[in-house]
């Protein structure tokens, strides 16, 4: 099976998985159904991408490793560790999918709580398990995340006011590290009259917090699922395989999706079924093309941390939304903006830059 051979490929997997994560709020905006809708398809796109990938690059020998996904999936036993990757594939399912939730009533606010809590707390349950090489470096990189984050969002909310309006459905911001996800392009929903209810900022709050808690989960799970190998055994048995770990995950993450449409329906008002009357062919593509990148990421990552300690590997993998402002900001979606708001995206994207530099030198 194809595999991270060493740390510096390892790093190289996790730069690249960027793109993958980054790319989504593009994707999401393009995809334009609401939650209810945009998660099936999602989840679903991502299973099947992860069988799709467990059957091709799972099952290639390399020099690394010549065990194919069958058998090892096979020989995977159903034990407490399987159960966490599987806990942790459903808890992101529902704070990926409740933080863009919440950021279709109340915009840009949710995303600096949402962020925030699922990188403090991923990283601090990591740290728990398998500590870190040099602590300091990590705060920095860490503070420099938080730190872009506020920028990020306080550049999409000037931009809100910029070119007017500013409420649901116009900020285009990643709801997560690991995972990222984008609001609907105004130019593709101008119906609110169609919600029938409004979450109050209160409880929208305490709904991101909640997200925020969900998607912290997933890597400290992940870690506790692949305790380090000890010198002599197998570096990619067990729940150590990539792909094994990565099917497990995204089946807790399908399990997810019932949850999802139905706290969808009760937020946003209407049926069960409301959010798919809005799907297109077009905009099935593009969710499914959401769901397959998000996949490929989830698989660095997997490959990634078993060389690279997994608290500076979900730090790096945190930085997506760099790629993010620069794909939006290529699109033109930050056209006719005011200087301040560049200058706040530039310094964003600028702190991303330094703490991916900071936190590869501690790998």
């Amino acid at each position: 099976m194809f595999v991270a051979p060493n740390k510096e490929v390892g790093l190289c997997l996790l730069v690249a998985g960027l793109f993958c994560w980054g790319s989504w709020p593009a994707l999401r905006r393009n995809c334009a159904v609401p939650v209810g809708a945009f998660a099936p398809i999602n989840i679903a796109s991502q299973l099947l991408t992860s069988i799709l990938l467990s059957l091709t690059l799972g099952m290639i020998s390399t020099s690394e490793s010549n065990v194919r996904f069958t058998d090892a999936l096979c020989d995977q036993p159903v034990d407490l560790r399987s159960g966490a990757v599987f806990l942790g594939g459903f808890l992101l399912g529902n704070g990926d999918h409740i933080g863009a939730l919440v950021m279709e009533h109340i915009g840009s606010l949710s995303y600096p709580v949402y962020a925030g809590v699922a990188l403090v707390g991923g990283n601090l349950f990591n740290l728990l398990q398998v500590g870190t090489p040099n602590l300091g470096l990590l705060l920095v990189g860490l503070s420099l995340i938080l730190m872009a984050i506020l920028c990020m969002a306080w550049a999409v909310r000037q931009k809100e006011r910029d070119v007017g309006g500013g409420g649901e459905h116009e900020a285009l911001l990643p709801v997560t590290g690991e995972d990222v996800t984008g609001e609907v392009s105004r130019r593709e929903i101008k119906e609110p009259k169609k919600r029938k209810k409004k979450l109050t900022v209160h409880v929208a709050l305490a709904m991101c917090v909640m997200a925020g808690c969900c998607g912290s989960g997933w890597s400290p799970l992940s870690t506790f699922a692949r305790p380090a190998v000890k010198e002599g055994e197998d570096e990619y048995s067990d729940l150590h395989n990539p792909y094994v770990c990565l099917f497990i995950f995204v089946c807790g993450e399908v399990c997810a999706i019932p949850g999802v449409v139905l706290l969808g329906s009760k937020v946003n008002g209407g049926g069960l079924m409301d959010g798919f009357k809005e799907l297109t062919f077009r905009k099935l593509l593009w969710g499914a093309g959401c769901g397959f990148l998000l996949n490929v990421g989830y698989l660095v990552y997997f490959a990634s941390s078993v060389v690279v300690a997994p608290n500076v590997a979900f730090s790096i993998a945190s930085c997506n939304p760099l790629l993010s402002i620069v794909i939006d900001w290529a699109t033109g979606q930050f056209e006719g903006v005011a200087l301040r708001t560049k200058v706040a995206l530039a310094a964003s994207v600028l702190l991303y830059g330094i703490a991916i530099s900071v936190l590869s030198s501690i790998a």
